[in-house]
């Protein structure tokens, strides 16, 4: 006999109802994850949009940094260029942060930010000179008593421009022969010559135009006496017309002080002096300029022989006054040579040739 098939019964009402509602809030909490994964996202991606568009436009700041600074480097020697700004443009700024340019292988080397809101790039740039701006490439020194000293010199290239003059100054106890100068076996022009005769001290500059690259040495050969000799190289010094004014040397007896004032005829010229001193006395600068540098200061037994460079002088008809003193006060013969170097010009305007971001 066949049973009836079994029939439960329906749920109630009421329990239908809660079923439904407990169903549509799983959805809604699915979609409500969803919606909020997705505009996580997609804040994300805006929020990396704008970075992305500040980090750009920091940059565009940097590089507006650069260009004023190689407009500035027309008419003003790199070690004269200072810190600026912030300087306003659209939605942030820029600024030269650098403590100071400064002069790097033969080129003016400057850092710069731009900052737009909470992001800064900043960038160090290399300009070159332009043809207007004469920096020091290298220089070498040594002393001895002999026939023939002998020591190295780096002429540097720098973007594919080589330093284009040399300058050797010599120091000598006897001013009686004037030395032979070579570099690389190519002879030096003697420049100028300060002191005369035996027992004097001697000092002289020599010069070449468009020196070899590279490395090699300075041969300085005179007659067998205490000598002191160096050399430095520069870059942007005109080869047509280098020297700004005619050299001038002195010569003194029975002083504590060395100086000799040298007067420029070009704004961004540089002075070269050189100096011998009698009897192997100490000598120092009376007192160092803030354009001076100190190139070498060697004794050799009876000679003292020192140089320093000066640069870049502010404007035309500015006076320099190279100076030194005896460190003991004590009564000498000395002789001092000093040049003023033309800048180069018809280089045309500055231009960026290279440049590297700075990570923080």
């Amino acid at each position: 006999m066949s049973m009836p098939p079994t029939v439960y019964p329906p749920f109630p009402h009421s329990q239908r109802g809660a079923a439904s509602v407990a169903i549509a809030f799983l959805v809604l909490l699915v979609i409500a994850a969803a919606l909020a994964t997705a505009l996580s996202l997609s804040g994300s991606v805006v929020r990396d949009a704008a970075m992305s568009e500040e980090q750009a436009e920091a940059l565009f700041l940097a590089e507006s940094g650069i260009e004023r600074t190689a407009q500035r480097l027309s008419g003003t020697a790199c070690a004269s260029l200072g810190t600026e700004g912030p300087f306003t443009l659209g939605s942030g700024s820029f600024s030269v942060v650098a403590p100071a340019p400064y002069i790097d292988t033969g080129l003016c080397r400057v850092r710069v930010s731009g900052t737009v809101r909470q992001v800064t790039r900043t960038v160090d740039a290399w300009l070159s000179s332009g043809g207007g701006t004469i920096t020091v490439d290298s220089s070498g020194s040594s002393n001895a008593i002999t026939t023939s000293l002998s020591f190295a010199h780096t002429v540097g290239t720098t973007a594919g421009v080589t330093a284009n003059i040399l300058l050797v100054g010599v120091s000598a106890d006897n001013a009686n022969a004037a030395p032979i100068v070579k570099y690389n076996n190519l002879t030096l022009t003697q420049l100028i010559q300060a002191g005369n005769g035996v027992g004097n001290p001697g000092a002289w500059i020599y010069y070449l135009l468009n020196p070899t690259a590279g490395n090699h040495n300075v041969v300085v050969a005179l007659s067998n006496q205490d000598v002191v000799a160096g050399s430095v190289s520069f870059y942007g010094v005109s080869t047509s017309n280098p020297f700004d004014v005619a050299a001038v040397a002195a010569i003194q007896n029975n002083s504590t002080s060395i100086s000799r004032p040298i007067t420029s005829a070009t704004a961004g010229a540089w002075v070269f002096e050189v100096v011998a001193s009698e009897g192997g006395k100490a000598i120092s600068p009376n007192p160092l300029q803030g354009i001076q540098a100190v190139r070498w200061n060697l004794r050799q037994n009876s000679v003292t022989g020192a140089a320093s460079t000066l640069g870049a002088v502010s404007s035309a008809g500015t006076t320099v006054t190279p100076a030194w003193k005896t460190d003991g006060n004590d009564t000498v013969k000395w002789a001092q040579a000093a040049a003023a170097l033309r800048p180069g010009g018809g280089g045309g305007s500055p231009q960026l040739m290279r440049w590297s971001e700075v990570v923080n």
